[in-house]
């Protein structure tokens, strides 16, 4: 697999913002994540996931609930509790 990278919807150039706040809910956030990796790279899981900031809280959720998509996960900038 190669690199990549996606952005929060509201902050990317090439999406439209969702239209209703609920959905930037973490398990909808998560679900974009997993749904990212699993077009990337099927089955296989990703080597690591890197995330920061904002971002590294949607990270750790999904790396606590779905564990088997990804074998590190690196968070940087970070809170996690």
């Amino acid at each position: 697999m190669s690199p990549c990278s996606s952005s929060k919807s509201s902050l990317a150039l090439a999406t439209s913002s969702p239209p209703d706040a609920k959905d930037y809910r973490a398990r909808y956030l998560v679900q974009d994540i997993a749904a990212l990796i699993a077009s990337e790279s099927g089955d296989t899981p990703v080597a690591a996931l890197v995330a920061h900031d904002w971002g590294g809280a949607v990270a750790w959720n999904l790396a606590n609930q779905q564990p088997q998509l990804l074998e590190r996960l690196v968070l940087a900038c970070t809170e996690t509790q």
